[in-house]
Order: structure tokens, then C-alpha cells, then sequence
């Protein structure tokens, strides 16, 4: 396993645990993104920088077991594998329900 994906992994987890149980203003949209959850396609949030995005995708995951991994992060390794992202997450979010992918846009491809 990738020792450097993973330490991001756990201290993105960390971040997100203490960001996830912030107070925040209860978005209308949330509850119509909750109600999309169940279905298999994968939902991505659009719109300008600094809008919320991210808040909004935590808001409507708030309770549920999902993990999460921001690539904009300076530390994450400039290349790797799927595989060694969800093994991270099998191993930081047990029996994750969802996974959230902020800032996916800087991916190469």
C-alpha cells in the first residue's frame, strides 16, 4: 500500500470529521441530493469556486458512512492507483457507503 496516500487519507479524515460537525445553514438542495443517493449513478456537484460545493456534498452526507478524499491536497502523491485509493478507504472507512471525491477536477484524464 501507498504510505504516503494513506497518511493523507487519515489526516483528510481527521479534517473531514472535524469540518462534517460544523454547524451549517440547512440547504434546500441537500434534501433533494439525499433523495438521489439511492440511485447508482455517480452525482456531481457543479457551480463557481467558493460556492459551497463541498459543504453542501458533507451537509447531505452528515450521518452516513462514506469516505472522502480531497485531491487538491498538497501532500497527495502526484500518481496514483485506483486501487490504492479504495484500500486506503477499506481501511480508514470501514464498510463505506459512498465516497466523496472533492476538487476531482485536477485529475489528469
Amino acid at each position: 500500500m501507498n504510505n504516503l496516500l494513506s497518511n493523507v487519507v487519515l489526516k483528510q479524515k481527521a479534517e473531514i470529521r472535524y469540518i462534517s460537525e460544523a454547524a451549517y445553514v440547512q440547504r434546500e438542495l441537500s434534501s433533494k441530493l439525499e433523495s438521489a443517493l439511492g440511485a447508482d449513478a455517480i452525482k456531481v456537484i457543479i457551480g463557481p469556486r467558493r460556492a459551497g460545493k463541498s459543504s453542501l456534498a458533507l451537509q447531505t452526507l452528515r450521518g452516513k458512512n462514506f469516505a472522502y478524499l480531497n485531491l487538491e491536497d498538497e501532500d497527495l502523491p502526484l500518481e496514483f492507483l485506483a486501487e490504492e485509493v479504495l484500500a486506503c478507504f477499506d481501511q480508514q472507512y470501514p464498510k463505506y457507503e459512498y465516497i466523496l471525491f472533492d476538487e476531482i477536477q485536477v485529475l489528469p484524464r
